[in-house]
């Protein structure tokens, strides 16, 4: 992983700070709630290029997720695949595909749509045919009525 600016967005200086002080001192109730924190400091952590931090952030929701069974879970393997996925690295691809199958799972329609958007947009920018394949089956799974 690597860390950069994303969309050409500079990290600003104070999001560390902010991030850090409201995470001190603060203890979650239960594991969703932790998973939940983990998975929106994944998110910001992305949105400022930190790959890396991103990551690891999202990689303990989704585990958090699964072992607490938590409803979280598909957007945490969402994000976690479009941080993969954003940063390059080869294991996004496996990483949306997976995450794709488990957003198939969604009743809803208009729900699958809103989730998928980001990742579709992280795979279609990233060079390749796979890529490319695996974005036109997201974009198939997220119109397909259930």
């Amino acid at each position: 992983m690597r860390t950069g600016t994303v969309s050409g967005s500079p990290t600003r200086p104070g999001t560390q700070r902010c991030l850090a002080e409201a995470h001190e001192g603060w203890t979650p109730r239960d594991a969703r709630e932790h998973a939940a924190t983990d998975r929106a400091t994944a998110a910001i952590q992305l949105n400022l290029g930190r790959f890396d931090i991103a990551e690891s952030f999202a990689a303990s929701a989704v585990r958090t997720y699964e072992e607490a069974h938590g409803r979280g879970r598909i957007s945490a393997k969402l994000l976690l695949a479009e941080v993969h996925v954003r940063a390059g690295e080869s294991r996004g691809l496996l990483l949306a595909r997976q995450a794709i199958e488990a957003v198939s799972t969604l009743q809803s329609v208009a729900i699958r749509q809103q989730r998928l958007v980001p990742l579709i947009t992280a795979l279609e920018a990233r060079p390749g045919n796979e890529a490319k394949e695996i974005a036109r089956i997201a974009h198939q799974v997220a119109a397909t009525r259930v």
